[in-house]
């Protein structure tokens, strides 16, 4: 499609809805430093943050007992009412979180966002999303291993199980477009196949999307989103077996994600021949074999395409299963990334109110009480029962 046949119209609301691993951090960072740029060419880059992440886990009903549920309602209206009534040319968010709302989610949003809405969603291949999406359930907790993981995902899929949560929602993407093309229109879905030879496609389909010179949107080069090693995807299992045998709650864990452990984490940088988690012959062919389906699909539904469909069916020969050796710097920078969090928290205490804090602090560490109690004081609840339970242990 050409650039002209890209543009949005004017008064459009173009809302970018990843899925995962599609590269929407890249376009968000991106988005997120052009702000000037966009400005002068009459596009709005709504919201505060990078990608306003709260906002969107109200609007897709995904608040969990860690979240501060009335903030992300707040954040809420606050972005869709600035999406709505912008003066703006042209209007974009983006969010991956979106990927997340089914049909009453997604006209919610719609209507919160009033007329105007463009949906537009970012395709790579299942074979490169799923390693990547496996280790960034690792990070949330999960501790079922990737082979295992891979085949309980394709057996949901030929069984056409796809509960509220799960994997499929967001990555069975001819579902995707078809959920957003029924509550817009299929005219006003663009979706964007990624191709790993093109690196400027992402960026440069957006530019011609908002009416932006070519080279405004360049992502920024860091490390934030970069995929765990399979020695790195080890040892956070490890550490989510260890704090489940220690009887600490999941929520503490998300609590030191939220402070920023797993960007910590992943300001290391790996040897290049450390190896991924490696995926079986088996999965690549089944992951083909979906693929396959998905752009038939997409290619029928009539929403817009740009790059090659065919990409997402591309079959790959899986390499011998690599040697993975969990080094003692990898464990360090693990460790070293939960100390930063946890000291992220302490501050964040600390500001807070000092009769909050001793509040807080007389009430008993209860499983109820840990739910309402602040960060900091999480913190110091898991460190009094880590010593608690080495005590039992050692005898001391």
């Amino acid at each position: 499609m050409s650039a002209s046949d890209l543009l949005v119209p004017e008064g459009a609301r173009l809302v970018h809805i990843g899925p995962y691993k599609t590269g929407s951090t890249a376009l968000q960072s991106a988005l997120h430093q052009a702000r000037p740029v966009l400005a002068d060419h009459g596009v709005r880059r709504a919201g505060d943050l990078r990608q306003e992440t709260l906002a969107v886990l109200h609007a897709v009903d995904r608040i969990r007992p860690y979240h501060d549920a009335e903030r992300a309602r707040r954040r809420w209206e606050r972005l869709a009412d600035e999406i709505r009534t912008a003066d703006e040319a042209r209007v974009v968010v983006s969010s991956e979180v979106f990927s997340h709302a089914l049909p009453t989610h997604i006209d919610r949003v719609v209507d919160a966002l009033g007329s105007g809405v463009h949906v537009a969603v970012t395709l790579r291949p299942l074979v490169s999303i799923l390693p990547s999406q496996w280790q960034q359930y690792v990070l949330r907790t999960a501790r079922l291993p990737y082979e295992e993981w891979l085949r309980a995902m394709f057996d949901a899929d030929a069984r056409g199980h796809y509960p509220r949560g799960s994997f499929w929602v967001p990555h069975r993407h001819d579902h995707l477009v078809a959920r957003w093309a029924a509550a817009v229109g299929p005219e006003r879905v663009t979706v964007v196949v990624l191709d790993s030879s093109d690196r400027r496609l992402l960026p440069r389909s957006f530019e011609q999307m908002l009416g932006l010179p070519d080279g405004s949107l360049v992502p920024e080069e860091d490390q934030e989103n970069r995929s765990l090693t399979a020695a790195e995807a080890d040892l956070m299992q490890a550490y989510h077996r260890a704090l489940a045998q220690m009887g600490i709650e999941p929520r503490v864990h998300y609590r030191l994600l939220n402070a920023g452990a797993d960007v910590y984490l992943k300001q290391r940088r790996p040897a290049p021949d450390e190896p991924k988690p490696y995926t079986p012959q088996w999965a690549l062919d089944a992951a083909a074999t979906v693929g396959t389906e998905m752009a038939r699909s997409i290619a029928g539904s009539g929403v817009r395409v740009v790059g090659d469909l065919g990409i997402l069916g591309e079959r790959r020969t899986a390499s011998p299963p690599p040697e993975v050796r969990l080094s003692p710097e990898a464990g360090a920078q693990l460790a070293a990334a939960l100390a930063a969090a946890s000291h992220n928290l302490l501050q964040s205490a600390n500001r807070r109110s000092s009769a909050e804090i001793k509040l807080l602090r007389g009430a008993p560490a209860t499983t109820a009480s840990l739910t309402a109690t602040t960060s900091g004081v999480l913190v110091r609840e898991l460190a009094r029962r880590a010593r608690r339970r080495a005590a039992a242990v050692f005898g001391r």
